[in-house]
């Protein structure tokens, strides 16, 4: 029988290590073609299954083999027998299934054009990711993130000219050769040629180059064009307790707001200036350990009591402004650390706010900021403890001392009896407090009536999940629990939880962070996602209601308002974040044109 080798099918092919096609093929010359060889039975016998067999029988002209043939109606059906195949194996790993299952959802999207239907008036049809991933056993978004890694795979291993050379670098890619997480290759796909072939060819690790490429933008930075806002976006550079004075009463219908987290070590309020961060380098020193440094270094807060107490008399008096120009029954939504949430809210009561409930943004992934008692009692007897190795978590990496961060086990007999103690635990989820001015007729049907606001539009934010579309089942009532995709995935497999019930938003990308600055690069550390603003605007904001935004920050509400066609205010105290914001929110309103 001919046997036709395809491209496109040997590509689908889970690649082997150099000792793996070793030992095949000592086993093949020692006990021959165990194995039958599969073919696509349609005139041409593509070969779609026992390439590396194959290779081995034409190298040593091995006559004696077995071929079973497999009718398919097409070339996207078998594709997907052969991406399934290659996942039933054994030698697979996490990277190498991530990529098939990728591989897989993009090839059921060309045959139904689409992820099919996710939204509409034809509940019955299933998402094609929700679909795959019931398959697999795992969640749709999953699937979605899994697509996203196989075209960074593809983009990656295209940066280099030779089939050869592409296919050295997927191989390496899918074996766990090349140390790059999921996340590091996604990210290393979107930048050009010139530095994805210096971080693979090991010239630069991926800190440096993101580095790099900061600095050239820091260098290069333009001046900012002077952006002309429409007439239903309202931006203010001042104080917002000084702007919102020369405001009139019950004016606006909702606030989703981003204060910040705490009354400040320095005598400023807001820490999070330009050039606060330009003056410790944050920018820089979040390729060292990732994006939470600037966060963490600019929002350096007085912990203490008599600080938490300031922090709570400060957002008394933003508050009570805030209060007399919201609509009476209006609702405002208020991120907030876990440390200061009872301020924010003891502060927020006292000039007259009604609490209503506290939403959690939960994270899979945290920054442990906890102490080892351990390791502290090594110092207090004068020794740093053992290194027993280099940590595995941050190889390739840096600290905030620019040293290498070690395992370090106990020295002193004190210290190894607490081992293991921490002042701490991780904290993976930040409280949303909603908040509601006081109504002014009895009822809420009333208020409504009278003002529009007092309600919360639950069908505007109801959660569908795939078995809900599959068994026409009524859509999930919202709850006070959202998830980024970490939280998602670890309670789907901590408890088999089907999470698609409560609403799912990840952290922002680089590429949405900088929308609207692109030559400049958005430099605002504490940036959340346009989709989860969306999301609590439309919780809270009646139709045709004015939005404001008191610490606008780089703009990301006002991005969210113009995507929903919301009539938007936002103030911001620091004049480089005001034309940043003006520029970011004026980009997303020229796209929802």
């Amino acid at each position: 029988m001919n046997i036709t080798i395809s491209s496109q099918f040997q590509d689908l092919i889970y690649p082997l290590t150099t000792e793996e096609l070793t030992v095949l093929e000592q086993s093949i010359l020692q006990h021959g073609v165990r194995d039958p060889l599969v073919v696509w039975e349609n005139g041409k016998n593509y070969l779609i299954d026992g390439h590396h067999r194959w290779s081995i029988i034409k190298k040593h002209k091995i006559s004696k083999y077995n071929v079973v043939n497999l009718k398919f109606d097409n070339k996207h059906e078998a594709i997907n027998w052969m991406i399934d195949n290659q996942l039933g194996r054994r030698n697979s790993t996490p990277e190498g299934i991530s990529y098939l299952r990728g591989l897989r959802y993009k090839n059921e999207k060309l045959q139904h054009g689409g992820n099919r239907k996710s939204s509409g008036n034809d509940f019955n049809l299933q998402k094609t990711s929700d679909m795959l991933g019931e398959q697999y056993k795992v969640t749709g978004r999953t699937i979605v993130n899994d697509e996203k890694f196989a075209d960074a795979i593809e983009t990656i291993s295209k940066t280099f000219p030779t089939p050869s050379k592409q296919k050295d670098i997927k191989h390496k890619i899918l074996t766990r050769q090349i140390d790059l997480s999921k996340k590091d290759l996604i990210e290393l796909s979107e930048l050009s040629a010139k530095y994805i072939k210096q971080v693979l060819d090991g010239e630069k690790e991926l800190w440096q180059v993101k580095l790099e490429i900061e600095q050239n933008r820091k260098k290069n930075k333009k001046k900012p064009v002077r952006v002309v806002l429409p007439e239903e976006i309202k931006m203010y550079c001042g104080d917002c307790i000084d702007v919102m004075k020369k405001m009139e009463s019950d004016t606006y219908s909702s606030a989703v707001l981003d204060p910040p987290y705490g009354w400040p070590l320095g005598k400023k309020i807001n820490n999070f200036t330009p050039s606060e961060i330009d003056k410790y380098g944050l920018i820089e020193q979040a390729y060292f350990v990732g994006d939470r440094s600037p966060a963490l270094k600019a929002g350096l807060y007085d912990l203490s009591i008599e600080g938490g107490k300031k922090y709570q008399n400060w957002c008394s008096k933003w508050g009570k402004e805030l209060l007399r120009i919201i609509k009476p029954g209006g609702h405002v939504l208020v991120f907030c650390s876990t440390k200061m949430l009872h301020r924010l809210t003891i502060g927020l009561e006292e000039c007259g706010w009604n609490t209503k409930n506290i939403l959690t943004w939960n994270f899979g992934t945290g920054f442990p900021t906890s102490l080892s008692v351990s390791q502290q009692i090594d110092k207090m007897n004068g020794t740093n403890g053992k290194v027993v190795c280099e940590n595995p978590n941050l190889k390739n990496r840096l600290r905030w001392d620019k040293k290498d961060k070690n395992v370090i086990a106990p020295f002193t007999s004190e210290a190894e009896e607490w081992d293991g103690w921490f002042n701490n635990i991780k904290n993976s989820f930040e409280p949303i407090l909603l908040i509601r001015k006081p109504l002014s007729e009895k009822t809420v049907s009333e208020n409504v009536l009278k003002w529009g606001t007092g309600a919360l539009n639950i069908d505007a934010c109801r959660i569908f999940n795939s078995e809900d579309i599959q068994n026409n089942n009524d859509s999930r009532f919202p709850s006070n629990v959202i998830l980024n995709s970490e939280a998602e995935e670890e309670l789907n497999r901590q408890a088999g939880l089907n999470v698609a019930s409560y609403f799912y938003c990840p952290k922002p990308s680089e590429t949405v962070k900088n929308i609207g600055c692109e030559d400049t690069g958005n430099t605002h550390p504490t940036i959340k996602p346009i989709s989860l603003c969306s999301y609590l605007l439309k919780l809270i904001t009646p139709p045709s209601g004015k939005v404001i935004d008191i610490f606008s920050g780089s703009g990301t509400m006002g991005m969210a308002c113009a995507m929903n066609n919301m009539q938007y205010c936002g103030i911001e105290i620091e004049k480089d974040y005001y034309q940043l914001a003006k520029r970011r929110i004026m980009a997303a309103y020229r796209d929802n044109q």
